[in-house]
């Protein structure tokens, strides 16, 4: 029972990590990586993730690039992402 939990768990987190990577407009296949890493060793890819998350994509969010203001809600976003940080509305432009 515990290890069926234990699973679970660990299944939950790397869905979780996919989505976010995701919302967080990392391009293909980054997400599934990111989903792959973090089922094969129990939760050095998931620390590894979260140390990405917090300081790599927080330094390209807040670096110089240009900001892509949102159609549907208007909020402000960083050129790098894909989808809008309030309303969820897709903000690249496919060239």
């Amino acid at each position: 029972m515990i290890r069926v939990m234990i699973i679970a768990v660990l299944l939950a987190v790397s869905i979780w990590i996919f989505f976010d990577a995701k919302k967080r407009g990392l391009r293909k296949p980054f997400p599934l990586m990111w989903f792959l890493v973090s089922l094969i060793p129990p939760y050095v890819a998931v620390l590894a993730y979260i140390i990405y998350r917090v300081f790599v994509m927080s330094k390209v969010s807040g670096s110089s690039q240009k900001s892509i203001l949102c159609s549907k809600c208007g909020e402000e976003n960083s050129s790098v992402v894909a989808v809008c940080k309030a309303c969820g509305n897709n903000v690249r432009v496919n060239a």
